[in-house]
């Protein structure tokens, strides 16, 4: 066995760490769509409407400069080493080292496309590492690097079985590559559709008709209109509310569908939109809530749920660390407080239902055959899900049609 270390050498491109980048974005959208959504939502003098907005989209531009910055600005090269024992690569900051001891590293695999393709290394515990493919000096480096990188680990004693849970994530991410998310395109589908009912019939803004058209009242679903736990999830109360509940269900939606397969994604988001607005309609707390974010939040315990059930397994794009939970969970506290009429029992409902059905409906099966392995009870509940709410947005539709006609 060699005792050399091998080193390959980086052009100097910033090497950041992914979860920075996410979380710069991420509290950009929060705190712009949260003082966006202050500015049209909330009663206030028009002269202060025009200034909240643009400091809104201040914020949009900025975090997309932060990300931007972060995979192109340009730093002090510093090369990868690897030995028997332990990687030597970049730190979270690019000016120095940080060390991996081989037997640390839960998977190494290369991610994304074009000129966002990158080298993804994941800890077991900590963040990961990730090097875009283009900061290698030699062409073929990344493919070079993961073949030595490999081939180091399986000389060491427990080689082989950390080979095996290597392989574990990368198939995963293959079984659930090429998948097309389906259910995610009829949600996000309905949403727009509502919302476009909406505009045409002139319910933005006024209260009655948005309750005519199946608003989440809770008076009218304890008199038994329980239609309107369905139906309220394809409202919106804005262009705002609209935008940053489809911009996370499009990116958490499309990936979770991919990992977990449509029948069980289904399921999932099925429950977390119906729990939610149950727990919204039984909180008391709103004359009428709508919107999608009970699905969306469900989305993301689904998210939490993987990462606490079979961890070890998911491809490293799709790990997420302690410190990046909490910095979600501060940023969703903070745009409750800004936003002031965010429905928070609607989202805690939907996001302990996707936690609950997603640890149940992965039990029993291995990470890996997550996309392509269904268990019977849960085939058969996503067509239960998907029948309620077909059942739910055609009563909606019939009794909309009557009430607005008597308006």
């Amino acid at each position: 066995m060699e005792d050399s270390a091998t080193r390959f050498e980086l052009r100097g491109a910033r090497v950041g760490a992914l979860e920075k980048q996410i979380a710069g974005v991420s509290l950009g959208l929060a705190l712009g769509l949260g003082l966006g959504r202050l500015a049209f939502a909330a009663e206030m003098p028009a002269s202060f409407e025009a200034p909240l907005a643009v400091i809104g989209v201040l914020c949009l531009i900025a975090s997309g400069l932060f990300l931007a910055l972060g995979i192109l600005r340009p730093g002090r090269a510093i090369g990868l080493e690897i030995d028997p024992q332990e990687l030597r690569g970049p730190s979270r900051s690019g000016q120095r080292l940080r060390h991996l001891p081989l037997g640390e590293i839960g998977s190494a695999q290369l991610a994304g496309w074009g000129p966002f393709r990158r080298l993804v290394i994941a800890p077991l515990m900590g963040p990961p590492l990730v090097i875009p493919t283009h900061s290698f000096a030699a062409e073929d480096g990344p493919e070079a690097f993961l073949a030595e990188l490999r081939r180091r680990v399986e000389w060491r004693p427990d080689g082989q079985e950390l080979l095996r849970r290597w392989d574990r994530g990368e198939g995963w991410a293959t079984a659930s590559r090429g998948r097309i998310p389906w259910a995610t395109g009829v949600l996000c589908t309905l949403a727009l559709g509502g919302f476009a009912a909406q505009l045409h019939l002139g319910a933005l803004g006024d209260p009655e008709r948005m309750v005519a058209m199946g608003g989440n009242w809770s008076v009218r679903v304890l008199q038994g209109e329980l239609y309107r736990l369905v139906t309220a999830n394809f409202l919106h109360g804005g262009w705002l509310h609209l935008a940053s509940n489809l911009l996370l269900l499009l990116g958490a939606g499309s990936i979770l569908e991919r990992m977990l397969g449509t029948p069980r994604f289904t399921l999932v988001a099925g429950l977390s939109g119906l729990a939610g607005a149950l727990t919204s309609a039984l909180s008391l707390r709103f004359a009428y809530s709508v919107g999608i974010s009970t699905i969306c939040l469900g989305l993301i315990g689904c998210w939490g749920a993987l990462n606490l059930c079979c961890r070890n397994a998911l491809p490293p794009t799709a790990r997420v660390s302690v410190r990046l939970a909490l910095l979600a969970v501060a940023q969703f506290s903070l745009y409750e407080f800004v936003a002031m009429r965010s429905d928070l029992s609607a989202h805690l409902g939907g996001m302990l239902a996707g936690v609950i059905t997603t640890l149940l409906a992965t039990r029993g099966v291995e990470p890996q055959r997550l996309p392509v392995e269904t268990q019977p009870w849960v085939r058969r509940g996503a067509l239960v899900v998907g029948a309620v709410f077909f059942v739910g947005l055609a009563r909606g539709i019939l009794h909309a049609a009557h009430q607005l006609a008597a308006l």
